[in-house]
């Protein structure tokens, strides 16, 4: 896989450097992985956009083949460090009506972004907190994710 990234021609999306960087400065803020790849392949595709270490737990497809079960693991990952957190404190990124459906299966609101290959009505139709066409400017969500 590494020599795979290597040759081609990946990036970053607009925003996603600026949203991780608002996330870690607020206090009180914990960010993790919610992804149905394997620990390991999600440890190096997004190592290799220097990404992974932005991560401090997550959800991962190594042990569930059902996302929801992933956003459980996920959602048990936090209890460990912040064991009074409530669901609706929780907001999932995603870009498919799977990742609004999986965040709802824990409680947590959602921000759905057409970044993928699913069109803003798509993702729309699946009723998310908030959809966006993309983070190029995170302080749409950012204003949300504050409320």
């Amino acid at each position: 896989m590494p020599e795979r990234l290597r040759k081609m021609k990946g990036r970053i999306l607009p925003g996603i450097q600026e949203l991780l960087a608002a996330m870690r400065q607020r206090r009180g803020t914990s960010v993790g992985l919610l992804t149905g790849n394997v620990r390991e392949g999600a440890k190096v595709k997004l190592g290799h956009f220097g990404l992974y270490e932005q991560f401090g737990f997550g959800g991962f497809g190594d042990e569930h083949f059902d996302r929801d079960d992933v956003a459980r693991e996920a959602f048990a990952a936090v209890l460990k460090m912040r064991p009074a957190v409530a669901p609706e404190h929780i907001w999932v990124i995603g870009d498919t009506p799977l990742d609004v459906r999986c965040a709802r299966a824990i409680g947590a609101r959602v921000l759905a972004v057409a970044t993928g290959f699913h069109s803003l009505d798509e993702l729309a139709a699946a009723e998310p907190d908030l959809v966006l066409p993309d983070l190029s400017d995170p302080r749409a969500f950012m204003n949300s994710w504050l409320e």
